[in-house]
């Protein structure tokens, strides 16, 4: 996919890659959603974190429930986000 993308753009003149209204909407589509994805992916590596450097052990009081509980948060504010970038788009 990466080539066809290259083969293209040596095709194109560079004023029309720059000024492209489609090329600039799914570029801005894909940094909205990296955003949104991140505290998601923050929460995984705080969990990730957590136990490779073993600031809580197995033994830890709740583990569990504090790993859902850092689950959770991290996925409803990715859901805000995406949301909110959704209906800002709609407008």
């Amino acid at each position: 996919m990466i080539y066809m993308i290259a083969s293209r753009s040596i095709l194109t003149s560079e004023a029309t890659l720059v000024g492209s209204p489609t090329r600039t909407s799914r570029l801005l589509e894909w940094v909205k959603t990296a955003i949104a994805a991140g505290p998601w992916i923050l929460s995984m590596y705080a969990l990730y974190y957590a136990e490779k450097h073993q600031v809580w052990i197995p033994e830890t009081p709740h583990r569990d429930k504090i790993t859902i509980v850092v689950l959770v948060l991290g996925l409803g504010l990715s859901f805000l986000l995406k949301s909110y970038f959704t209906a800002k788009k709609g407008r």
